[in-house]
């Protein structure tokens, strides 16, 4: 290797061990002369005239290539995961600064990007970040423009793979206590979410008093749908569960229908199931605020308007005279809460 001495003591940075020795070729003097140099020797030597001197301080730090080319190629053929092709490391726990700086004034017209990592057929991971800290997450995107923050995307490669997309989940999610090969969730091409540890759910948990989870509609279209194939046979598709307050829904309008509760099978099976296990009202029919008609906890129709009831009847009609004594009486409660019986016939 043939290395001019003097521009290698201008560019030298190491911090060798005493034992360390340099064989480059003397070209200063036009002899080529070999030397062997005593690096840690150098080190010390060339420590105060590089604090000192502009000239070999601006050398030391830093180094700018320019081109329209590849600069820079850095290459290795080996198979030792061990071993880098570039290593940047910071030793010093108090340093403050930015091990690698990246900056962009890239056309927008064009495919350019600040950093591109091209993963080719076969290879693994094209990028890992290892964090083995407690004090800052393992990335950060600081997002000061309008345009997203992050793309993911299934695309193709017009030059390796012509037409052939790419059709892998958007997003797969491991770890826990069972370990980094135990899958919890996935976001699949079709945009479905799907869980995988029955120990956790995927979960809206808002820690302030806000909406945890909103789904607004804006086109003429199903805001929301919930399906269940034939695997799901026996289970809910939706189970809610309050704290004082179940569901609510409302509309805006005067067309349409509030809420549709619709039964698409023809054999048997209840529609609906009201399930009261406390001794408040099982169902309560309101205009505005007044209640108009309820259902007790034991099953009885109350009309709890007190204009829904009389005293008295009117003329007689036209109907058959009832019979002697009615088939039952049936049990109904007044708007005082009193219960009451009413006669029941056989129907003809």
């Amino acid at each position: 290797m043939t290395v001019n001495r003097s521009d290698f003591q201008r560019r030298f940075k190491a911090e060798p061990d005493s034992g360390d020795r340099f064989i480059g070729m003397d070209t200063d003097d036009g002899s080529g002369d070999p030397f062997i140099t005593d690096l840690a020797g150098m080190a010390g030597g060339l420590a105060p005239l590089i604090a000192v001197d502009t000239e070999l301080s601006s050398r030391f730090v830093r180094t700018a290539v320019t081109g329209a080319d590849t600069n820079v190629l850095i290459q290795t053929d080996g198979t030792d995961d061990t071993v880098y092709a570039l290593e940047i490391k910071d030793n010093a726990s108090t340093n403050g600064g930015r091990l690698l700086q990246l900056t962009h004034y890239g056309n927008a017209d064009t495919q350019s990007y600040a950093l591109n990592i091209s993963n080719r057929s076969g290879a693994g991971s094209a990028a890992v970040i290892h964090n083995y800290s407690d004090v800052g997450p393992s990335l950060i995107i600081d997002n000061t423009r309008s345009k997203a923050a992050i793309y993911i995307r299934n695309t193709e490669n017009e030059t390796l793979d012509p037409g052939g997309f790419g059709t892998g989940d958007y997003l797969d999610l491991y770890g826990g206590s069972a370990g980094d090969t135990h899958r919890l969730m996935r976001l699949t091409k079709d945009l479905a979410f799907m869980a995988y540890d029955t120990t956790k759910p995927v979960t809206f948990s808002p820690q302030v008093a806000a909406v945890g989870l909103s789904v607004s509609q804006a086109y003429g279209a199903v805001a929301l749908s919930v399906s269940a194939s034939s695997g799901a046979a026996g289970f809910y598709v939706a189970s809610l569960s309050g704290y004082d307050y179940g569901p609510k829904v409302s509309t805006s309008q005067n067309s349409g229908v509030t809420l549709i509760v619709q039964k698409d099978g023809t054999g048997a099976g209840t529609v609906q199931q009201i399930i009261n296990k406390g001794t408040g009202l099982s169902l309560d029919v309101r205009s505005g605020s007044a209640s108009l008609f309820a259902l007790t906890s034991a099953g009885l129709p109350q009309w709890v308007a007190a204009g829904n009831q009389q005293a008295t009847v009117g003329a007689a009609g036209g109907a058959s005279a009832l019979p002697a004594t009615p088939t039952k009486y049936l049990k109904v409660v007044d708007s005082a809460g009193t219960t009451l019986v009413v006669p029941a016939y056989a129907a003809s």
